[in-house]
């Protein structure tokens, strides 16, 4: 009788995990999603930061083993000292030493566990060390970012030889890799992102002729997210719609413009850089925030994935994503739509392939006040719309963008790698 084969997700070095995965960023939460809905098929690991030793705990059939830091700690500090110069493709997180013992020691961990399957989220530095204690094991690089394509290409393309399996969150993603490195098109996948459709239930819609009474945008109150040009436009439309409200609900957390500004070229997003501090973009909100819109924009802070967050999208008339940079997912936009709120996101990155514009809500220009004000004045005047987008919304989440739908597709990649005893060659692949 064949075993079990085992599948482990390796998190990246940095943030608390604590099972059931319900905080600590949407990287954990993505392999928490995939990784549950793996253990009919195999044995699951799930390997991420620790304290102090070594340990690990079983829960839902998963089995978590946590990777101190103390020795990457005493490195980086000692890089720290070191002139060693930093540039933008390639910058100190993504060099060859940084985190390398909490790779080795994972790679060692997986060798001892006789490892089918590798399936790492964004760290590529990592690969080499994996392959060489893991030579029979199937590694897929999961990216949730643009990394392959904006950092620097002979380095990238050497830690990619590694790899079986190059996924992408979406297309968009996979697209840019494939463009990037077109020798390695055929290991080119994509798994998308998902959502509990049955967590985010599709709410009972206001009637077609009741008012609309609010506005929700979930995520991290930063530039890049687009949160002034979402208040903005906000004050264009305030006065013909005085009893709606706009809520903004996440935690006030910029990453540092190393890992958005200094590695793409894109002009939008260089103008955001005067804001890459928490004071100076809550300064800029504030001088957008006129006086007679002032006690309708509430910022609510950070809700914990499933803690009340369905019910907060629920609440709102429309959802607004209006990211400035290129998206490279989105999970906002897919559980508004899962709660069968109509969305208005931003024509960039991902977005076009999550959101049929007319269809299951509406796309506007990234960085532009005047056609975000459009879009909300469209749906908020249209409460028919409202339904209808709603509705159909929830469709395409249910049918494009489950969890279940993820986890099976990733199952396909991992089959589609010929030689593997424990997943031989299937006629569904995700390349």
């Amino acid at each position: 009788m064949t075993s079990r084969p085992t599948i482990a997700f390796v998190n990246q070095p940095w943030g608390h995990v604590e099972p059931p995965v319900r905080s600590g960023g949407s990287i954990p939460i993505i392999l928490y999603e995939l990784a549950r809905r793996m253990t009919a098929e195999a044995r699951v690991l799930y390997y991420t930061r620790g304290k102090f030793l070594p340990h690990h705990k079983t829960v839902e059939e998963i089995d978590y083993r946590y990777i101190p830091l103390a020795a990457d700690k005493l490195l980086l500090k000692a890089l720290d000292r070191l002139p060693i110069r930093e540039t933008p493709l390639k910058p100190h997180f993504a060099g060859a030493l940084t985190y390398q013992g909490y790779g080795l020691q994972t790679a060692l961990s997986l060798r001892r566990q006789r490892t089918d399957v590798i399936h790492l989220i964004n760290i590529s530095q990592f690969t080499p060390l994996l392959r060489f204690f893991n030579p029979r094991a199937v590694i897929a690089l999961h990216m949730q970012c643009e990394w392959l394509s904006q950092l620097d290409a002979a380095m990238i393309r050497d830690r990619l030889r590694h790899v079986d399996l190059i996924l992408g969150c979406s297309n968009f993603i996979t697209d840019l890799a494939r463009k990037r490195f077109p020798e390695f098109a055929d290991r080119c996948g994509t798994v998308y992102n998902g959502v509990d459709v049955n967590s985010f239930r599709e709410r009972i819609p206001p009637a077609a002729d009741a008012p609309p009474r609010k506005i929700v945008f979930i995520g991290r109150i930063s530039p890049e997210k687009g949160v002034h040009v979402l208040i903005q436009a906000f004050g264009r439309i305030a006065a013909e719609y005085p009893d709606v409200t706009l809520d903004l609900v996440g935690p006030d957390e910029i990453n540092p413009p190393s890992l958005v500004v200094s590695l793409t070229e894109d002009p939008l997003v260089h103008e955001l850089l005067p804001w890459y501090s928490t004071a100076a973009y809550r300064a800029a909100l504030d001088k957008f925030i006129t006086p007679d819109i002032r006690s309708r924009v509430h910022f609510l802070g950070n809700l914990k994935h499933g803690g009340g967050l369905a019910e907060t999208y629920s609440s709102g008339d429309v959802c607004v994503i209006p990211s400035v940079w290129e998206e490279p997912f989105g999970i906002p936009v897919i559980e508004a739509m899962a709660c069968g709120v109509p969305v208005i996101a931003t024509r960039g990155g991902a977005f076009p392939e999550i959101v049929e514009h007319e269809k299951t809500g509406l796309l506007v220009e990234r960085g532009s006040v005047d056609d975000l004000a459009g879009g909300l004045r469209r749906l908020l005047a249209d409460g028919r719309l409202r339904c209808q987008l709603g509705r159909a919304a929830r469709k395409r989440a249910v049918d494009c963008f489950s969890w279940d739908q993820s986890a099976t597709t990733a199952l396909q990649c991992y089959r589609s790698v010929p030689g593997r005893s424990h997943f031989p060659s299937a006629e569904a692949s995700c390349l």
